[in-house]
């Protein structure tokens, strides 16, 4: 990658590859302002960014060009809001969705 490296955002354990993008560094943030970072960095150095889950779908599109990293939300985690009153969820982009179902049912509502 150009431009200053991704380990000066994450450490060397929140890096690794996906098997569907090879050769390509991929990052797994563990909060928002890691996340942050990672779109200034790429932002700042024009770089191409892919983002992925579990990347089961990439498949699915195909780029015009292979991207220079790819942000992985695996470790974004966690219910960041609930009103149950009115059934409104947030939750950050990797929350398993048992932990989803586990919140809804603690509060009465049928999943």
């Amino acid at each position: 990658m150009k431009g200053a490296p991704l380990d000066q955002v994450v450490d060397a354990s929140q890096l690794g590859e996906h098997r569907a993008l090879p050769g390509v560094p991929v990052a797994r943030p563990r909060d928002l302002e890691q996340c942050r970072e990672l779109f200034a960095l790429a932002r700042r150095d024009r770089a191409r960014l892919s983002l992925l889950g579990f990347g089961s779908k990439l498949g699915r599109c195909r780029a015009e060009a292979p991207p220079d990293f790819a942000l992985s939300t695996r470790e974004l985690s966690g219910v960041t809001d609930f009103v149950p009153g009115d059934g409104t969820l947030t939750a950050l982009a990797g929350t398993p969705m048992e932990e989803l179902q586990r919140v809804a049912r603690e509060a009465g509502l049928s999943v």
